[in-house]
């Protein structure tokens, strides 16, 4: 058990099981970059604002190495890749018969329920499929093992035989 204490200490408590060990009080002194906050604060205000692609553009021009421009441009958002009616991020893309517009499983789900029209066109009768060709783009998007700084692990390839890679 842990909390927190004023002066930014923190107190945590460990519960022994024998009956002759004394439990143990640890209290340590929490430090608080201050960096780290203001760097916070910076995507904090570059989500709320949309203005995440600017974000991620500034960071791909500090960035010391070409790793880290390739990370930043890749998180770059393009419209492509949000759902209209979400407002996030196309993980399971639908297109719409009516405009081709992409959408979320979960926005078609509302659609449907809803018996709403598209929020695109408006029109009130449309289908939705699966866009292959979508989930075929980003499933093939090139990438670095994510624990290659940690276990200096060498592998990279597509998204798509990174499970396979991380149960090897």
């Amino acid at each position: 058990m842990w909390f927190f204490s004023p002066g930014g200490k923190l107190v945590s408590f460990s519960n022994s099981r024998g009956g002759d060990v004394p439990k143990v009080v640890t209290i340590s002194q929490v430090i608080t970059e201050l960096d780290l906050l203001q760097h916070s604060k910076q995507l904090e205000h570059s989500l709320t604002q949309q203005l995440f692609a600017d974000f991620c553009d500034h960071k791909s021009q500090q960035s010391p190495n070409e790793r880290e421009r390739t990370l930043w441009n890749f998180l770059k958002p393009s419209e492509d890749y949000f759902c209209p009616v979400m407002q996030g991020l196309l993980t399971n893309p639908y297109q719409s018969s009516c405009c081709g517009n992409q959408f979320s499983k979960e926005a078609v789900t509302q659609l449907q329920q809803l018996q709403k029209p598209c929020s695109m066109c408006r029109r009130k009768r449309m289908t939705f499929n699966v866009d292959k060709a979508w989930k075929r783009k980003v499933w093939s998007v090139k990438i670095y093992c994510p624990s290659k700084q940690d276990a200096d692990c060498t592998w990279s390839g597509e998204i798509s035989e990174l499970k396979r890679h991380l149960k090897d």
